[in-house]
Order: C-alpha cells, then sequence, then structure tokens
C-alpha cells in the first residue's frame, strides 16, 4: 500500500502493484510536485490535471487531494486501468468536510501518444503529469513537443509540465527542451529525476 501525501485524502492507503513494471511515483517526489504546483493549486479556479502513464493513479489522487477540480487518467495497461479504477472507488466511498472540493475524475485507455484524440470533448489540462516507461521518455517528450508545435493539441495558457525520468535520461530530455525556449527546472531524485517546465 502506499499513502497519499497531503490534502483532503491525506495519510490514505491506495492500492499498489505487484508488479516492476508499473512504478509508483516515491513520496518525496510526489511532495516536490506537489510543492512545484501549489500556485496552479491554490487559485480560485483550480486546475484540470492530466496524469499520463498513470499507473495506479497516486500522482492523479494526489493532485485532487490537493485542490485539482478534474484529474483525468490515461493508461493502456489493463492492470493499471483496474488498480485506478478501485484507488479512485476507495477516495470516494471517504467521507470529507462539507466545504471540500469535490474532485472529477475521468479514466482513459487511450495511447498517451495520441493526445489529440484525448483531447476531443475534453477541458485543456492546467497542469501535464507524465511517467512513461523509461525506454519511451525520450520518444514521448519529442513527440509531445512536436504536438504543441503542430497545434494538434489545445492547450491552456502558461500550462505546467512534469515529466519522471531516468537520471540517466536528463541530457538528452533537457537538450529536447531547451530546443523548445521554454523554462525550465531541474530535480534530481537519486537514479530518477523530475523536469519541470511552463509552456509559454
Amino acid at each position: 500500500m502506499i499513502k497519499i501525501s497531503g490534502g483532503v485524502y491525506k495519510h490514505t492507503s491506495l492500492h499498489t502493484p505487484k508488479t516492476a513494471h508499473i512504478r509508483p511515483t516515491p513520496a518525496v517526489m510526489r511532495v516536490a510536485v506537489m510543492n512545484i504546483c501549489r500556485p496552479h493549486l491554490q487559485t480560485q479556479l483550480q486546475p484540470v490535471v492530466w496524469d499520463l502513464f498513470a499507473g495506479c493513479g497516486v500522482m492523479g489522487i494526489e493532485f485532487a487531494s490537493q485542490g485539482a477540480r478534474q484529474v483525468l487518467f490515461c493508461d493502456n495497461n489493463p492492470r493499471s486501468l483496474e488498480l485506478i479504477r478501485r484507488n479512485v472507488e476507495l477516495i470516494q466511498a471517504k467521507n470529507l468536510p462539507r466545504d471540500s472540493q469535490v474532485c472529477e475524475f475521468s479514466l482513459h485507455t487511450n495511447d498517451a501518444f495520441q493526445l489529440n484524440r484525448l483531447a476531443c470533448n475534453l477541458q485543456p489540462p492546467q497542469i501535464i503529469f507524465a511517467d512513461p516507461p523509461f525506454h519511451q521518455t525520450l520518444q514521448w517528450l519529442a513527440y509531445f513537443v512536436q504536438t504543441i508545435r503542430t497545434a494538434d493539441l489545445e492547450i491552456h495558457n502558461q500550462l505546467l509540465l512534469l515529466i519522471k525520468l531516468a537520471s540517466a535520461e536528463l541530457q538528452p530530455a533537457t537538450a529536447i527542451i531547451n530546443r523548445t525556449q521554454w523554462p525550465l527546472k531541474i530535480y534530481r531524485y537519486g537514479s530518477t529525476a523530475l523536469l519541470s517546465c511552463q509552456l509559454i
């Protein structure tokens, strides 16, 4: 089990995978992500968040716990989809204070390499968190940049993009983002890292 780190669902234990192919984001990185996103989460218009390659859904639920008004989970792994369903059901059964913001969840089986299809009839996100399999990180990042450049994906002004990746992928990933001129910040956590960039 893994526990939510903060917000209205703090300390809630979630179902976790029994396979190494699904890697829940560790607590120290989840706390860091929430701190980075705090200005977005504390605005009057709570953000729409996309949790791509969502795994067991822990990141999306962290966002829901700390102020997101809508969270979209995207994964095409059947085991992940079942875990996300179970975890969303678990937190929706919680009794929250009357004045708590109730987050809307949606679960999508689309491939995260088809964001234009995913975006149909959905509100543009203010925050995207992506945790691709390590062997697909650079491919997905290049795809995302190209999708934005060709306007195949409608995005919210000042979209915040966060990408979890292996530290060994930092240099080529940074090179891809630097060509966009998006402001970039890098956070290192042992063998993994987090890239945070604001699309302008």
